[in-house]
């Protein structure tokens, strides 16, 4: 049974040195290759389930596709067939994929998945990776050698090899760090070898997260691969990449038993070994310009007193479009930039969960969708295999119907598997926004408390406009200098009123919108940059932003925000998907 940590127990120490033959004439990498491997379920009960080491690979494979690498996937949903990782199958199939490997490319391997320490006649321990028809009780004939594993690494031609390993109790004991004093740093793209990177010290256990649906070890490791690994040229190097990660541990806290999950490193050769520059990766969709009016609102003094006016402009952004059977997805590209996250202290209506204000950088560009998921497109998405068996999309969820209307009554999971579902559909990197990329977008380079000015009408937002008592509570229709509108008592359909400056439709009301991060109560030790921000949260509380229909305009504003439980269906909620560049 898994609780909300769970482990991939494995009793590994690696002692064995792996040779690299020099090369006598290096270039700099050609090709680069990615042989993943995952493994959920096992044929024997006395190895346990695992929850996310198939989440670990196929976000591997989406996320070093984006970055050039051809890759092979191995696991256990693929039932059969040469690809499901049967202990024969790994090795035929490892065997195959090193024999295409050329000298001057690089080969990479990640295991995630059960292991174990087999103890040999003369008193020595052999590691070994647990298979999915591996079988206890015959041990030795059944497991994968994580010396076969080298050996068949070592017989391709590659001059440059990394193994990486989701497992527990993996640390290594070979070659040397980064440290050494004949590491050469410098050699940067003629960097040869070979390098280690494992979940954790020889004694330690690697957890598995239920609240980012990865192995720990792999979830720091895809982050560190889609910018937080990178330095001012945009590579990543492998030592850069493996101190990201223990970074990752150290600031989180990780830890296991009392103590502090510790990933461990080695490696052999020359030089760091540069795994990808950022700089040369490039989204595979062609990019559409669109022209658009935007608008504000200017609040004017008169002599019988104030009124809000509609100023109109023009914008342009670049956009994708995601053919997804017979409905179309607009994903619109927002920059990279900074900007002050929350409310300051003097912001009408401001609540304290709203601060402390801070800068918060987002380091790369990413896509949002202009609009809400709509009814149409959810159906099409929620239509596809399930990823997760568990969660049952229903097909038409909502109170308000109308197939341009934006999905409601949609849980948190639900919208997480939609996400899924959708990235596996395409190929590409489906989320939810981070609260961080929420506020972002919505403010698009504004600093009002909304993004159409100080106030909001409900000639550019649908919400509730008029003034209400509840619980004996009166909320108000109007905000600042503005006035009451009108209460429309429903969701309408997406894109009605102008978008804000990066071209998003219904930032502003209609449905509220969840994000990925758990629920805090401030911003205190809020992360800095545009990362899904779960650590010291309310793991039963999720973020919610951009109030709806129902609500009062002071929650519409683009700092407010609320926490909510991810698994109720609420006539107000629906979500926006996100899309990096990896």
């Amino acid at each position: 049974m898994h609780k909300a940590i769970s482990d991939r127990r494995t009793d590994v120490v690696l002692k064995n040195e792996t040779s690299v033959p020099p090369n006598t004439n290096p270039k700099p990498i050609q090709k680069r290759w990615a042989f993943l491997v995952g493994i959920n379920s096992y044929v024997d009960p006395a190895f346990s389930k695992l929850s996310f080491c198939i989440n670990d690979v196929r976000a591997l494979q989406n996320t070093l596709s984006r970055l050039n690498y051809e890759t092979v996937c191995l696991h256990d949903e693929l039932k059969s067939g040469p690809r499901f990782p049967s202990r024969n199958n790994i090795e035929a199939e490892l065997a195959t994929f090193c024999e295409q490997v050329g000298e001057d490319d690089l080969l990479w391997v990640h295991f995630a998945c059960h292991g174990m320490r087999l103890e040999e006649q003369s008193g020595k321990e052999q590691p070994v990776l647990i298979a999915q028809d591996t079988r206890r009780a015959i041990l030795p004939f059944t497991s994968l050698p994580l010396s076969r594993v080298e050996e068949l690494m070592g017989n391709s031609k590659a001059k440059r090899r990394v193994l990486t390993l989701d497992a527990c109790e993996t640390g290594v004991e070979m070659g040397r760090n980064s440290n050494a004093p004949d590491f050469i740093k410098n050699v940067r793209e003629l960097a040869e070898g070979y390098a280690l990177i494992s979940a954790s010290t020889a004694k330690q256990a690697a957890q598995e997260r239920s609240d980012v649906g990865h192995g720990a070890f792999t979830h720091f490791l895809l982050n560190g691969l889609k910018e937080g690994a990178k330095d001012e040229q945009g590579n990543i190097t492998i030592s850069r990449l493996y101190n990201y990660v223990l970074n990752e541990f150290r600031s989180r806290n990780i830890q296991q038993g009392g103590q502090l999950q510790e990933p461990t490193y080695r490696s052999q050769g020359i030089g760091d070994i540069i795994l990808t520059n950022l700089n040369d990766v490039k989204l595979n969709v062609s990019l559409k310009s669109f022209d658009f009016e935007v608008s504000s609102l200017e609040i004017i003094n008169q002599r019988w007193g104030k009124k809000s006016e509609i100023i109109r402009g023009r914008g342009n952004i670049e956009f994708f479009e995601e053919k997804i059977e017979d409905v179309t997805l607009q994903m619109a590209q927002i920059p990279r930039g900074t900007f002050f996250m929350g409310s300051s202290e003097d912001e009408p209506e401001r609540f304290p969960t709203e601060g402390p204000q801070r800068q918060v950088n987002i380091s790369s560009p990413f896509f949002m969708s202009l609009a809400p998921i709509t009814q149409r497109q959810w159906r099409v998405v929620a239509g596809l295999p399930p990823v997760d068996k568990t969660i049952k999309l229903e097909l038409d969820p909502s109170h308000f119907e109308g197939d341009d209307r934006p999905v409601e009554k949609v849980s948190w999971f639900e919208a997480v598997e939609f996400c899924e579902r959708l990235s596996i559909k395409t190929g590409r990197s489906y989320r939810l926004p981070s609260e961080a990329e929420w506020e972002y977008a919505c403010r698009a380079g504004t600093t009002s408390p909304f993004h159409y000015g100080a106030t909001i009408s409900t000639d550019l937002a649908n919400y509730r406009g008029t003034n209400y008592k509840e619980k004996e509570k009166e909320y108000k229709g109007f905000y600042g200098g503005g006035s009451q509108g009108k209460y429309r008592g429903e969701t309408i359909k997406v894109m009605q009123f102008s978008p804000n400056a990066f071209g998003l439709y219904d930032m502003h009301g209609n449905v509220y919108e969840w994000c990925m991060d758990y629920w805090h109560d401030n911003y205190e030790n809020a992360p800095t940059d545009s990362s899904v921000w779960t650590d010291g949260g309310f793991e039963t509380h999720r973020v919610l932003r951009g109030g709806s229909w129902a609500n009062n305009p002071g929650s519409c504003r683009s700092a407010s925000r609320l926490g909510y439980y991810p698994a109720p269906r609420v006539a107000i909620i629906g979500f926006r998907v996100v899309c990096g560049l990896l």
